[in-house]
């Protein structure tokens, strides 16, 4: 009866949130480090960018508290929000974010420095190797949400994962033997953890069941995750994209795996099926090369190094203004056009540093 009640107080919190899931999960063998992403929800636009390191840059909030710093390290990142504002991506130091929904309020402390949940990704891409370089961060910065309350999964190419979360006004950090699983979706690590002791094979009697809601996602990438060395001789990157499959939604629009031992990324669209990889080390980071993107629902399929462009601002602008059309469409919250647009102008005038 305990089992029953639990299951379902989980069931009505994940059906509500469904216009922001996402899945997320790390794998690894002998030759091979993945952290692979399912971006599930309305929007599909986006813009891959070649984020160049020795630029200044500072915390975009209006708290009078602002950190600033230079990019230490390139990267490669998938942004919808704009330049400067990723979803997740890869530093070519071989350190991997990723975000996904989660409920909850972070600390509200005057004292610790905030950039919002997107920059945050780009703050430790710049400035981190690695997870325990993020862990042992002398400055810890919290995230102050303009959209949505998000958690974080981390990964480098030592094989350590980290997750972070903001939630009942703390900061909850898990790594190591703390991470049973190194599985994510929308509800707090902790809870997931509840919730997966109810099924076969964890502790429980419930079936293993083909569903959508974030606690049967967790669940059903964690099964598939410890089952992955007998499921077939494919590598690696084909197993995560399989399990990808498996937890996919309606409204998947990106499917992304990053191959870290080997600096690749590989991803595709729900609007152009084509496997499309990026192979990080072949990029030139420094600041005497110029900005680039990609757009992602470009047609193109295999290697994309070589068809990056020339970034200009006016393409981030209309990235912005896009997905604003969007957001008001799919009535997915209340931020405005100017908030839009001020992310557009903050990106665009982000500078090398002298």
């Amino acid at each position: 009866m305990k089992n029953t009640i639990y299951y379902t107080i989980i069931i009505i919190m994940m059906q509500s949130s469904f216009l922001k899931a996402c899945t997320a999960f790390c794998l690894k063998d002998s030759t091979q480090l993945i952290l692979a992403k399912n971006l599930d929800w309305p929007i599909n636009d986006g813009l891959i960018f070649l984020n160049m390191k020795g630029v200044r840059k500072v915390a975009f909030t209006q708290q009078p508290k602002k950190i600033s710093w230079v990019s230490k390290y390139g990267s490669i990142t998938f942004n919808q929000f704009g330049k400067e504002f990723p979803l997740g991506g890869m530093n070519e130091a071989g350190l991997v974010i990723e975000e996904l929904n989660l409920f909850g309020t972070g600390p509200q402390d005057d004292s610790l420095y905030t950039v919002n949940e997107f920059q945050w990704v780009q703050y430790y891409l710049d400035n981190y190797s690695s997870v325990s370089e993020v862990l042992e961060d002398s400055i810890p910065v919290a995230v102050s949400p303009m959209f949505v309350n998000l958690h974080y999964l981390i990964s480098d190419k030592q094989g350590n994962t980290a997750i972070i979360e903001f939630y009942d006004g703390k900061i909850h950090i898990y790594h190591g033997k703390e991470i049973q699983y190194p599985v994510l979706s929308n509800n707090t690590y902790r809870n997931s953890l509840k919730y997966i002791k109810n099924f076969k094979g964890f502790g429980g009697d419930l079936p293993i069941r083909n569903e959508t809601t974030s606690g049967e996602r967790f669940v059903k990438a964690v099964v598939l995750s410890k089952n992955i060395h007998t499921r077939s001789n494919k590598s690696l990157v084909s197993k995560a994209f399989s399990i990808l499959d498996s937890v996919k939604q309606k409204d998947t629009q990106w499917s992304i795996v990053y191959d870290i031992a080997n600096f690749k990324i590989f991803f595709y669209t729900s609007s152009c099926s084509n496997m499309k990889i990026i192979n990080v080390r072949k990029f030139d980071f420094s600041c005497t090369s110029s900005y680039k993107y990609y757009d992602i629902l470009s047609l193109d399929s295999g290697c994309i190094n070589e068809k990056y462009k020339e970034f200009y601002p006016q393409k981030n602008t209309d990235l912005l203004m896009s997905v604003f059309e969007k957001y008001k469409t799919f009535e997915l919250g209340e931020a405005t056009k100017e908030l839009f647009l001020d992310l557009a102008d903050f990106g665009n005038f982000i500078q090398c540093s002298d």
